[in-house]
């Protein structure tokens, strides 16, 4: 596990605990943290932060302290003014900062400001249009007010300086409840908390000049030239997909931080949804994901939201809310959301987020959870390559009499018990990104459809090339089952395109 080190060389200036760290402690909440003046000697590579406003003039210190790792990676938070010598920086060291400036020499991965507080909150309905809560000490915060008292369906309340407004579960509680949240610039910095703390509600923010996030991240979030143009932009934010599609993307790019700073996890997992008849209650990918996380607690899972086809308009409604209550549900829970504009299905869906993935990949269906009987991923995996490329987790605990014919026999000297198969399942299965690619070859650019509708008979046809195992430990084979999202409803065949 990756080593964190809060480093504060002056035993007077506390390490850790300011507002700008709180997204970096979430992000690596899963790594070993320490908070100190000195850097242990047998720790060799880490990830060191350091609240740089306040310790500029010990950069040699903090050098002499940095020369003991083998390999680290320097975040300089907490430094709005940009009082940091960055470009002092010695050694070769790969720098993260908050607050862009141009003035450094030196290449700097710049990363947001991110909120003050990570809130977990329930999904309540978002009954005001727009919510500001804030100073009004400048003339930009003038103009906008000026704008804001002009536009119905929203909620401002001025306060008296930074943090003496709201208590702070008030005030987040009220921007879950927004749609939409101007997010004029700070006194120094065009970066605020109140951006973040908007989209980590779901929220749209409106910043009043986007060239400062550039620096930052490629964002489709909407900014005005000047405030007079706030009511147009509030209004936008009223639609839920657009609502959606800024929060999945929120999502993703905190996912890539982490990602960049610790490095990627082996093991992907993939859940396709699409439109059903429960939504938008959460309750069977609820139980899917729980799954999951029982059995891989902490692996990645992209999670691919299909457009809504010409035959299901009529389940947007429930379904863009369904979309909205996992998002906010599943913030900050190593979730990769991805949302297509327009209906692509399985095969679509997964060209599209195959790049994303690691070098092992598990398929979920939203209805197919895993069951809580032990699986040996260690040893799935390293029997994937030898003799199989793919391994399924089956639905019952025995091979059903009509699928006999379909059986190649056990497999015994792999790392875990096999039955080799040429049946082709989309039912909960392990293979690698390059296997993917392979099946995937097997459908048109074009291609819209479920991935088993073609594979099952190209498996059968060529079960040498394509090497599919079931898994099968002693007793039960069964290790997946089916929440039946469907409901019976029409699989829709006749429109797919392979």
């Amino acid at each position: 596990m990756l080593d964190v080190i809060w480093l504060s060389v002056d035993p007077e200036i506390p390490a850790r605990s300011y507002w700008d760290q709180t997204l970096l402690s979430e992000l690596l909440k899963d790594c070993n943290h320490w908070e100190v003046s000195e850097i242990p000697n047998y720790v060799t590579e880490a990830i060191v932060i350091i609240p740089g406003a306040y310790q500029g003039k010990h950069i040699h210190k903090i050098n002499q302290e940095l020369s003991k790792l083998y390999k680290c990676k320097v975040i300089i938070t907490s430094d709005e003014e940009n009082n940091f010598p960055i470009d002092e920086l010695l050694g070769d060291v790969e720098v993260y900062a908050t607050y862009y400036n141009p003035k450094y020499k030196r290449e700097i991965k710049w990363l947001p400001l991110g909120p003050a507080k990570i809130d977990y909150q329930d999904y309540v309905e978002k009954d005001l249009d727009w919510f500001f809560a804030g100073q009004v000490n400048h003339k930009s915060r003038r103009e906008l007010v000026s704008e804001l008292e002009n536009i119905t369906g929203g909620l401002l309340i001025k306060t008296d300086g930074f943090a003496q407004g709201l208590p702070q579960d008030e005030y987040l509680s009220l921007m879950n409840r927004a749609k939409s949240v101007p997010a004029p610039r700070g006194n120094i910095s065009p970066d605020s908390f109140r951006f973040y703390e908007a989209l980590e509600h779901g929220a749209i923010p409106i910043p009043e000049d986007r060239r400062y996030w550039t620096h930052l991240f490629d964002m489709p979030v909407p900014s005005v030239g000047n405030w007079e143009e706030i009511a147009l932009e509030i209004h936008q934010a009223q639609d839920i997909k657009e609502r959606n599609k800024v929060f999945a993307w929120w999502q993703r790019e905190k996912f890539n931080i982490k990602t960049d700073l610790i490095g990627r996890d082996d093991i992907t997992v993939v859940i396709p949804v699409s439109p059903i008849k429960s939504h938008p209650s959460t309750e069977i990918i609820d139980e899917t994901i729980k799954s999951i996380r029982y059995q891989l607690p902490n692996a990645p899972i992209i999670v691919t939201f299909d457009g809504v086809r010409d035959e299901s308009k009529h389940r947007d409604p429930d379904y863009q809310e369904f979309i909205a209550r996992f998002l906010l549900k599943y913030n900050n829970q190593n979730i990769y959301p991805v949302i297509f504009k327009e209906h692509t299905h399985q095969v679509g869906m997964m060209r599209e987020v195959l790049k994303d993935c690691s070098e092992y990949i598990i398929y979920v269906e939203q209805d197919t959870p895993f069951t809580e009987d032990y699986i040996d991923w260690q040893g799935c995996k390293e029997s994937i390559g030898k003799k199989v490329n793919l391994i399924r987790f089956h639905f019952e605990a025995f091979i059903p009499e009509p699928h006999e014919y379909l059986m190649m026999g056990e497999m015994k000297a792999t790392p875990v018990p096999l039955i080799r198969t040429k049946q082709y399942s989309q039912r909960p299965h392990i293979t690698t990104r390059q296997f993917y690619e392979k099946i995937l070859s097997n459908f048109s650019d074009n291609a819209k459809s479920f991935i088993e509708d073609k594979m099952h008979s190209v498996a059968q046809q060529f079960p040498n090339e394509y090497r599919l195992a079931i898994y099968n430990p002693e007793g039960s084979m069964k290790r997946s089952y089916h929440t039946d999202g469907r409901a019976g409803e029409d699989k829709l065949d006749e429109t797919q395109v392979f």
